[in-house]
């Protein structure tokens, strides 16, 4: 199974493809002086349904 990696900071992600470049961009905001920073590990699969779900709510104006 492939993975994506996202890196959280508050409300704002940032995608990777492989781990680490995501772990370095995660020590970078550390460095930075960021405490709310996460990594996620997500299957491809997932962040690909979650894409085909959000185009579908913006095509049909689902919740405006």
């Amino acid at each position: 199974m492939k993975y994506k990696y996202i890196v959280w900071v508050g409300d704002i992600d940032d995608h990777y493809d492989n781990y680490q470049e995501a772990f370095k961009a995660l020590e970078d905001w550390v460095e930075k002086g960021y405490d709310d920073v996460i990594l996620e590990t997500v299957p491809e699969n997932k962040i690909e349904r979650c894409f085909q779900v959000q185009k579908l709510i913006q095509k049909n104006n689902i919740g405006r």
